[in-house]
């Protein structure tokens, strides 16, 4: 078997990640935390390693161990963690638009082998415009097995990274 990582993305502002990783062999993305109201706000990825240590990636670019996360919902606020054990995330889905005048993440689903319909949506483009639908693609087994993007007040990017087996033979 001969994989190759293809890169996908970044949706969004074109500017210089600040968090970009790539599950190492044995890592799996356990949880994923998305903070967002009228767009989204931030990720971060918990990530389990071999030896049964978590590391937990954030979208400013920041790692930590775990983290508690704790979920919430206020009128213009929501916390919410997608507890991914047993799943795969396959793809992302939303839009990206315009928030007083800067470009951002407006709303973003977590599309998993075990719930393909996605979870979310997060972010709800409130007061947002020029809205471009994105979907990153769908590549039957082969999972995500990395994220990248920017945040700054909002999430301004977000892309993925997917394993390929290139030793398939396409019929």
């Amino acid at each position: 078997m001969v994989l190759v990582i293809e890169q996908y993305g970044p949706i969004g502002r074109q500017e210089r990640p600040k968090f970009n990783f790539i599950l190492e062999k044995g890592d799996t993305i356990t949880k994923v935390h998305i903070e967002s109201g009228f767009v989204v706000d931030s990720l971060a990825f918990e990530v389990l390693e071999p030896s049964g240590d978590v590391k937990t990636i954030w979208s400013d670019g920041k790692v930590t161990g775990k983290v508690k996360f704790v979920d919430g919902k206020t009128a213009a606020h929501e916390s919410n963690t997608i507890d991914l054990i047993g799943e795969r995330i396959t793809q992302i889905s939303g839009f990206e638009g315009d928030l007083y005048k800067s470009h951002y993440v407006v709303e973003l689903l977590i599309h998993t082998d075990l719930k393909p319909e996605g979870y979310g949506p997060f972010g709800k483009k409130i007061d947002t415009v020029n809205h471009k639908e994105f979907n990153s693609p769908i590549k039957s087994n082969e999972p995500i097995v990395g994220f990248f993007g920017a945040t700054s007040l909002y999430l301004g990017s977000i892309g993925v990274y997917i394993s390929k087996d290139t030793s398939k033979t396409e019929s």
